[in-house]
């Protein structure tokens, strides 16, 4: 298979898929040549996390992990997330590597109650040299965890830094009333590359062979706080030369903050409740906003985990309200510039009017909040 025609194999892939920006179809290229460095421990890199981030349920992005398995003619381990939170996660994914399983994946991963997941063994996972698994009521067994690739997908959810860093994001958008194309052979794309899987894996085999040919080139691109920047460097040559994408860590630093701060995630989720709910561009109190969230169903840092709040009196709603104002408050102070904050394609802006109430002499401040999407 000639270059341009791999090119353009490739590139089908991701035909059906909205990315939220040109980078992130770079980080998900990335992401599918990495297995084949991985797996056959090409030049000793080590691979970061496939993290795959959706605006919204059923964007895809389960089946795009499910992609990159497919392409190298396997099937990933997935995990859900149960009730026992990380330590339960763990115990899973042990249990995959014991079998031995080359892809694991944890499956719409959530914060849970502390507000950030975090696993200590996840992060030695991708980076030490041996790794210690022991599944359920299993001997412990010495793991080589070099070859394997772990997947998380979730709809918003804050990660520790140190996680964080062992990350590469992709961030996808759901397409709204969208139905996946049926193939020839009868089946959807991932139905079809199973079908065909010599032909995609043989197209990215044939661009890492070009670029081994022409002597491993790499870009200068530096990965800062973690282990894997010659990783960055492979593939943002690739992406760049082979698929004529933009750079690989385009975007990047932005949305590892966000991902690693709890607030600023939690803003973003109350952005994209504004978008689902069609209150863009209006003035919307505290009160609003909390109406807004809890019509989306999107998880708020003030109602305690399995509250109904309409269970809830007069009172303990006030208290409510005053701890959202809060914590708009802290975001705009420590996060924004004075009266505006900018996340993920959201602009948020904190407005300040007077207003008169009836049988009360003196005026009073209300504080309202825009959301407005910012074009690409």
């Amino acid at each position: 298979m000639n270059i341009e025609e791999a090119r353009q194999v490739l590139l089908s892939l991701t035909e059906e898929f909205e990315f939220d920006s040109p980078f992130d179809k770079s980080r998900f290229f990335a992401h599918l040549f990495s297995p084949a460095f991985i797996m056959a421990r090409l030049l000793g890199i080590r691979g970061p996390i496939f993290l795959i981030e959706a605006d919204e349920s059923q964007a895809g992005k389960g089946y795009a992990a499910q992609i990159q398995s497919a392409i190298y003619n396997d099937r990933s381990c997935v995990i859900n997330q149960q009730r026992g939170g990380v330590g339960s996660v763990e115990e899973s994914m042990n249990e995959g590597l014991i079998r031995g399983d080359n892809f694991i994946l944890l499956d719409n991963l959530t914060p849970g109650n502390t507000g950030t997941f975090n696993s200590e063994k996840i992060c030695s996972f991708t980076t030490m040299n041996t790794y210690t698994a022991r599944g359920f009521g299993r001997k412990s067994y010495l793991i080589d965890p070099s070859g394997f690739v772990i997947q998380i997908t979730t709809n918003g959810c804050s990660l520790s830094k140190d996680l964080m860093n062992r990350c590469i994001p992709v961030k996808i958008r759901k397409k709204h009333r969208y139905q996946f194309r049926i193939y020839e052979d009868g089946g959807d794309l991932l139905h079809h590359i199973i079908r065909n899987q010599p032909k995609y894996y043989g197209a990215g085999l044939s661009i890492i062979m070009d670029w081994w040919r022409r002597g491993k080139p790499r870009t200068t691109e530096i990965m800062h706080e973690s282990g894997f920047t010659p990783w960055v460097q492979i593939m943002d040559a690739i992406v760049q030369y082979y698929l004529g994408l933009p750079p690989l860590l385009g975007g990047y630093e932005h949305i590892r903050s966000r991902i690693q701060s709890p607030e600023l995630q939690e803003m973003r989720d109350l952005s994209l409740a504004a978008r689902n709910t069609e209150k863009l561009d209006q003035k919307l109190t505290v009160t609003d906003l909390l109406d807004t969230a809890i019509k989306n169903g999107t998880r708020l840092s003030c109602i305690p985990s399995g509250i109904n709040i309409s269970s809830l009196d007069q009172d303990k709603i006030k208290g409510i309200r005053m701890q959202m104002g809060r914590f708009f408050s802290h975001c705009f102070n420590n996060f924004g510039n004075k009266d505006m904050l900018t996340i993920d394609g959201f602009k948020i802006e904190r407005l300040i009017e007077k207003k008169q109430y009836e049988g009360h002499p003196a005026e009073k401040d209300i504080t309202y909040y825009r959301f407005t999407e910012i074009e690409n």
